[in-house]
This record gives C-alpha cells, sequence and structure tokens, in this order.
C-alpha cells in the first residue's frame, strides 16, 4: 500500500518481503475499486504505511492480518476497531516519524526497522499453518 505517507526505507523492506515471503508492491491508487475489493478479499497479509487505503480490509477474510506502519508522531487506532469487526487481526508497528513538506504531521514519513516487521509475519505464517 502506498499513498501520502512514505515508507522512507520501502525498497529494503520490500525487498526483503517480496524474495522471503512472496508480498507484492500494490499502489491501490492505480486500482478501480472492484479490483480493491477482489484483491483484499484474496489476501493472506496486507503491509503498508498508514492511509485509507487500509480501509479495504472489511472486504478481508478474517485472519487476515494487516500491518499499519505509523510514524510515532502521529499514531492512531481507527483501523483496529474496523479490524476488530470484521475479524482481522491488526498490528500496528510505529516507527520514526520524518516530517512531512507540507508541516502536517498526520501525512508524516515514517522509517522503520526490519526486524519486529519479520517477527509478526513470521509468528502469524506458524499459527496459520
Amino acid at each position: 500500500l502506498v499513498g501520502n505517507r512514505l515508507l522512507i526505507n520501502e525498497d529494503d523492506i520490500f525487498a526483503v518481503l517480496s524474495q522471503k515471503y512472496g508480498f507484492e508492491l500494490v499502489n491501490l491508487e492505480d486500482h478501480p475499486f472492484h479490483e480493491q475489493v477482489n484483491l483484499f478479499s484474496n489476501i493472506e497479509m496486507v503491509v503498508g504505511p498508514h492511509g485509507s487505503g487500509f480501509s479495504n480490509i472489511v472486504f478481508s477474510n478474517p485472519r487476515t492480518l494487516a500491518i499499519d506502519i505509523q510514524p510515532n508522531t502521529f499514531p492512531v487506532t481507527c483501523f483496529l476497531v474496523l479490524a476488530n469487526i470484521v475479524g482481522v487481526e491488526y498490528i500496528p508497528i510505529v516507527g520514526e516519524g520524518i516530517p512531512a513538506i507540507n508541516g502536517n504531521k498526520k501525512h508524516d514519513n515514517v522509517h522503520i526497522e526490519m526486524e519486529p516487521l519479520e517477527k509478526i509475519i513470521q509468528n502469524h505464517l506458524k499459527r496459520s499453518k
């Protein structure tokens, strides 16, 4: 998932996610709504910077893992409530907030370490076997 909020080390993270776990990079804004519905109804996990694209978890199957990457400068829990309603496992990862150009904290970019992200994914994969 990609949007206004940038994941500063996205290239490094995506390299690990794609090579070790088979993730695909999807820019939701490039897909019409019906494709987003289809995508989210057929995923096991979604990882991305916090943004409106996470609202698509309403179309996900129960036990789908949603990892919401957020800056420590503007942590939010709105998708936790949504995930609980639909049975999606929601885990926020709070990383280092890097100020957005527009100065709005809710648009701050974020940098995370790979190790905590991998632990969450590995634990999910172990439980889903």
